[in-house]
């Protein structure tokens, strides 16, 4: 029996900030490395014998450390090491260096990919308004205030509008549940006694936190506007410093989800993803009935708006309209509602679409959907112009050059800034045809080349062998992405490639067609020495990683079924799987790693995806007759949560804030990227409760109000699939986290064992 080995490590758990820039340090110089901590304290050691960059308390045998607070710790560091006044500037300045350096991958990782014509499809980038997210429910939120009749109390009113017969459910989400009561009167006044409906002790998870939450189910219900009211419960024994710092918040404290049980929807989607500070963003948004998309006059919308957090914090209310002046609503009075706003900051905005109305049978209704939209800066254009030549490192490929307009931001961080560039190339063949030949893709950066500011592709000239061609060759849909983002920058429908003739010669001439495609045609060739020949002296291991907002390592309860097992940890974070992808890469580095197989939990079952799909590192140095990638509960085509996710943290103090990864739009533009090639290597599993419908059985009631069936409280099977992959089934009775309905799906002894048997790694 092989010997099993763990070893553990911690994310940074917070960072610096130093001239205003956010980032982690891992190592200072060869005498002292700062870690920091929650609270008010930093660690500082002083390393008799460190090297640089080591994990946290790699040599702890060998360092000695000092608490130090954090108002004045570097202070305390000047004095240790008698610096004068350039060198601390210098210092602070490596430090600065250091932190903006924390997220890239060194560039002689980066793959260079391509595929054949019949992959092009995978590659365009999605229509929003084919992202359709509906919800057949209403979300609100409230902040709790003074109660005017009693000033010792807190309360907040809310009418819940109710067009369902059947059922309705309300959750009243608050970190102050435990302090508060609900008072509810139905649409003719009466008093309900809700303690024969309440199912208490439930939550709202927001990664590995739990919000607190009450469910009120209540059947055959009136129809009309229902009144809501929030009280704080005498028996809390709030004090009144208390009850004035509650109603003082500046954010909401309360979230009401109301979800109806008649089959009367709205739903939405983003009016572009071309996000950039300065231009027209918003939601579109219509009703519909279960049965039949389209709208057909069962309801008359009196009330339509689009509600936006900036990211500044700022709110605006914007009124959706439809009187066929917008593009995306061309006709007047067809149903359809467009709300648009100029984009006066980047970053994230969260936002809710809202209509009212009634039925034509005067029951009124409300409906609500959530959406994150992502904002950039628009740091670079195509301008039309793309040149080739010989590739400088490798035989037998051409470096395709995008000609780029940068702007300053962009030019200052030449070299640093990684964009992800992507286009279908064309040539001739001996009858002076246009035929395709492969698309290529992949991460680059801007640099210099004769003259000009460029984005560097490259292109196997096999590729151009195998369909008969030469130049003059041309580029088809072009684009460049922020992987930070994943909104395109710029697009470009066509432009020539400007190929010397010399150059297109030896290449017609020189590169014999290939009978098969190989995988350096896919992704490039790894620089030499990068990674070490397969053989026993290299160092494998078997990577776990958790998913958005974890507190712990959801494998780490598994310990004893997984070989070698490396688990990492970056706690309460909500980051992009590009910056995801950087960390693990850098913890495999840590950990002497050169060859390894990943097994994600939900976030981490993308960025592994990720990583095997961008760059080359010990997931390509091990046998693909065994799994590479193996994932658990991965939202691959996002999760109709994000936006309420987004909410519920910004509103209730969780760490994590938006991810627009794992939104549906954000995980569409995502899987724009991946290739046929890397899906053919993800093996993923999802679980589901057993029974269908809001009141089978559940993983997360309160999630129930917002995921379609079948989910594991987080994830949807409809949004777990990778077309491409291999999709190993659905278990039952197992859910996304702990402290839900049934088991964490990662603590299924027989899966993970499964998992570890079929990993490259063993």
């Amino acid at each position: 029996m092989s010997s099993k080995t763990t070893t553990e490590y911690e994310g940074w758990l917070s960072y610096p900030i130093l001239f205003g820039v956010r980032g982690n340090v891992s190592g200072l110089s060869s005498r002292y490395r700062v870690y920091t901590s929650h609270g008010s304290s930093i660690r500082v050691y002083q390393c008799l014998h460190c090297v640089v960059d080591k994990p946290h308390g790699a040599q702890k045998s060998k360092e000695k450390s000092r608490i130090l607070p954090k108002s004045n710790w570097h202070s305390h560091i000047h004095y240790k090491l008698r610096m004068n006044s350039m060198r601390a500037c210098l210092f602070l300045l490596c430090l600065w260096f250091v932190s903006i350096q924390a997220f890239a991958v060194e560039k002689e990782y980066r793959k260079q990919l391509a595929g054949p014509p019949s992959e092009f499809h995978l590659h365009v980038l999605p229509d929003p308004s084919t992202q359709l997210q509906d919800e057949d429910s209403a979300f609100f939120e409230l902040s709790l205030q003074i109660d005017p009749e009693d000033e010792e109390s807190l309360a907040v009113s809310a009418p819940l509008v109710v067009d369902s017969t059947a059922t309705f459910a309300f959750a009243v989400v608050s970190k102050y549940e435990s302090v508060i009561k609900a008072e509810l009167t139905d649409a003719r006044g009466d008093s309900v006694d809700l303690g024969v409906y309440a199912s208490t002790n439930e939550h709202f998870p927001v990664g590995d936190y739990k919000i607190p939450t009450t469910i009120y189910v209540i059947p055959n219900p009136v129809q009309g506007t229902w009144n809501l009211t929030l009280r704080s419960n005498p028996s809390a024994a709030l004090d009144r410093q208390r009850i004035s710092e509650i109603a003082a918040e500046s954010d909401p404290n309360v979230a009401v989800l109301l979800w109806l049980d008649n089959g009367f929807e709205i739903y939405t989607h983003l009016t572009t993803y071309d996000n950039y500070e300065g231009s027209e963003i918003g939601l579109v948004a219509t009703t519909k009935d279960k049965s039949n998309r389209m709208f057909e006059g069962r309801a008359t919308v009196e009330t339509a708006v689009m509600d936006l957090t900036l990211p500044s914090g700022a709110t605006v209310a914007v009124t959706m309209k439809d009187d066929g002046f917008h593009p995306l609503d061309e006709v007047a009075n067809d149903g359809i509602f467009v709300g648009t706003i100029v984009a006066s900051e980047e970053g994230s905005y969260k936002a809710k679409a809202s209509l009212g109305g009634i039925h034509s049978d005067g029951t009124p209704f409300i409906r609500t959907t959530q959406h994150v939209i992502n904002v950039v800066e628009r740091l670079l254009t195509l301008t039309g112009d793309a040149f080739s030549h010989s590739s400088e490192s490798v035989k037998d490929r051409m470096d395709v050059r995008l000609v780029v307009d940068p702007n300053a931001n962009a030019t200052q961080r030449r070299g640093e800034k990684v964009y992800r560039a992507h286009a279908e190339v064309y040539g001739t063949n001996l009858a002076g045809e246009k035929v395709p030949v492969a698309w290529i893709g992949g991460m680059t950066h801007l640099e210099e080349k004769d003259g000009k500011e460029t984005l560097k592709l490259s292109l196997d000239m096999r590729w151009a062998a195998m369909a008969n061609a030469t130049a003059p060759f041309v580029l088809e849909n072009v684009y460049v992405q922020d992987p930070e983002s994943q909104i395109p920058l710029s697009r470009k429908q066509s432009m020539k490639l400007d190929t010397p003739s010399i150059v297109a010669e030896y290449f017609f001439t020189a590169v014999e067609r290939p009978t098969t495609i190989t995988k350096e045609m896919r992704r490039g060739r790894a620089p030499e020495g990068l990674l070490p020949k397969r053989s026993a002296e290299a160092k494998k291991g078997l990577m776990l990683l958790h998913g958005y907002c974890s507190t712990e390592n959801p494998w780490s309860d598994s310990k004893d079924l997984f070989t070698n097992g490396y688990y990492f940890l970056n706690p309460s974070a909500s980051i992009t799987n590009e910056q995801f992808a950087a960390k693990v890469i850098e913890f495999g580095k840590s950990n002497g790693l050169t060859a390894y197989a990943i097994i994600g939990h939900s976030q981490g079952g993308m960025v592994a995806t990720h990583i095997l799909n961008y760059y080359f590192t010990g997931l390509d140095n091990l046998d693909t007759n065994k799994r590479l990638v193996q994932s658990v509960g991965t939202p691959y085509q996002g999760t109709t949560a994000a936006g309420s996710a987004a909410n519920m943290a910004k509103s209730f103090g969780v760490a994590c804030g938006s991810n627009f990864d794992l939104s549906i739009d954000g995980a569409k533009l995502w899987l724009s990227g991946i290739s046929a090639d890397t899906r053919e290597n993800v093996y993923y599993y999802t679980t589901a409760y057993p029974d269908g419908g809001f009141f089978g059985d559940y993983c997360s009631l309160p999630m129930n109000l917002i995921l379609q069936y079948p989910n594991d409280g987080t994830t949807e099977i409809k949004y777990a699939d990778l077309p491409g992959a291999n999709n190993m089934g659905t278990t039952k009775k197992w859910c996304h986290t702990k402290d839900m309905k049934y088991a964490s799906q990662c603590t299924d002894k027989t899966r993970n064992a499964l998992m570890n048997k079929n990993a490259a790694s063993n």
